[in-house]
């Protein structure tokens, strides 16, 4: 083989290399904002639990 021939095969090798880490970033960048997107209700639940005991317990202090 020649040298260009070489380095054109060397060129189409990194570019599907390439193209697969594109599409793996992808789906990475999904999982991750799904995942973000799940600590966020996590979150609101934790946050409306604390709510709720902290209210319920100022409660009790007003009736005590």
């Amino acid at each position: 083989m020649d040298t260009l021939n070489i380095l054109k095969n060397r060129l189409d090798q990194v570019t599907k290399e390439f193209q697969i880490l594109i599409r793996e970033n992808r789906q990475l960048k999904e999982k991750l904002e799904s995942m973000q997107n799940e600590n966020d209700i996590f979150t609101r639940n934790s946050e409306d639990l604390i709510l709720t005991i902290k209210n319920k317990l100022q409660q009790d202090e007003r009736k005590n």
